[in-house]
């Protein structure tokens, strides 16, 4: 983990046959990459929110199927013939990359000088192009920049424009179009979100830090942007609402002690790849060794008697309360776990009542 070895190899020796070539006066300044398996109706509506933006900025849409049914091609391609579809790229690869390398595949057949992803269950915003063109264009050096979806579940119907706005005014607030550069922790535990769907990133930083890692099946994405970080690269978090994130159906496939099991690795090595002080490195590998043996015989009041012991710093304190929430939704055991009673607790034994 967390080498900049060439995971794009695999899928640059696999042939992707172009059924349609986007008719673009020049390079695009972005490329939307959308990685395609299945789901024909609501890819098209995920289709028709990328052609139906509202810019003049020159972009692409870059269509990577995986899918092999003669049938669902043909019937996409027909679709795809309206001159509406002119910025579109239509391509199927000959055998089936996996969801990680279609990722790497779509960014090697882009074209633009920024690449952003659209996963077929995602709608974009109307400025979502223009919105991104113009704070690249404003923050000179920005290498890659995340933003935050709407989570919606699937089945329900999208939101209006008005209701659009408003969520965007309503969670921005005063913060809107704020853009802070992402630190180390600001990943784990996913207080950023880190979806290939919420990042847009030059193609060639990309291409030169090898690609998404097609040896971690579910948290390839977070994996990546540590690699990011930990590599100095020039990342930053953009406060604004860009698209809508529909969940439900691609959600219950993945395993939820996989998951867990795949991020404490990436906690693990992340520690061994930061120099901070042994103290703190030894508590947060105490955190973890005890978040791993809770999934077996440990209980919520063992870990809560046991846990202070390694939480003598204020900053310790703070990283544990954080990695706590995000296992509190996974696993039954946090329910009866109060990070904010210990928190509290520590901090009125340090400084007293008031």
């Amino acid at each position: 983990m967390f080498e900049n070895k060439d995971y794009l190899k695999c899928s640059k020796q696999i042939e992707s046959t172009c059924l349609k070539r986007a008719d673009l006066p020049s390079s695009p300044f972005l490329s939307i990459i959308i990685p395609a398996y299945g789901k024909r109706d609501i890819l098209l509506q995920a289709i028709e929110s990328a052609v139906t933006q509202v810019t003049s900025v020159n972009y692409e849409i870059v269509i990577v199927d995986n899918n092999q049914n003669e049938r669902d091609i043909q019937d996409l391609k027909e679709r795809l013939q309206s001159s509406r579809f002119r910025r579109v790229s239509y391509y199927v690869n000959t055998q089936n990359l996996g969801m990680c390398g279609n990722h790497n595949r779509g960014a090697l057949l882009a074209r633009g000088t920024y690449i952003t992803y659209l996963h077929t269950d995602d709608i974009l915003c109307k400025d979502f192009v223009e919105l991104l063109w113009s704070q690249l264009s404003a923050h000179n050096g920005i290498e890659a920049l995340y933003f935050k979806p709407y989570f919606l579940k699937m089945g329900n119907p999208l939101p209006t424009a008005e209701k659009m706005k408003h969520v965007r005014s309503e969670k921005t607030g005063r913060f809107q179009n704020r853009i802070a550069r992402v630190k180390a922790f600001d990943i784990i535990p996913y207080k950023i979100q880190t979806a290939p769907c919420e990042m847009v990133m030059k193609r060639t930083v990309f291409l030169r830090m090898g690609g998404y890692n097609t040896n971690i099946n579910l948290v390839f994405d977070t994996e990546f942007a540590m690699r990011c970080v930990l590599y100095q690269k020039r990342v930053y978090w953009l406060d604004d609402t860009l698209f809508i994130k529909r969940f439900g159906e691609s959600a219950s496939h993945m395993g939820k002690k996989e998951m867990i099991h795949d991020v404490l690795n990436l906690l693990t090595e992340f520690c061994k790849h930061t120099h901070y002080p042994y103290q703190r490195q030894m508590a947060y590998y105490r955190v973890l060794s005890l978040c791993r043996d809770w999934q077996g015989h440990h209980t919520a009041r063992q870990m809560e008697i046991e846990l202070p012991r390694y939480m003598d710093k204020p900053f310790v304190i703070r990283r544990c309360q954080l990695l706590l929430r995000f296992y509190r939704k996974y696993f039954w055991h946090l329910h009866a776990f109060d990070t904010r009673r210990l928190y509290h607790e520590d901090h009125q034994n340090r400084y007293g009542r008031k």
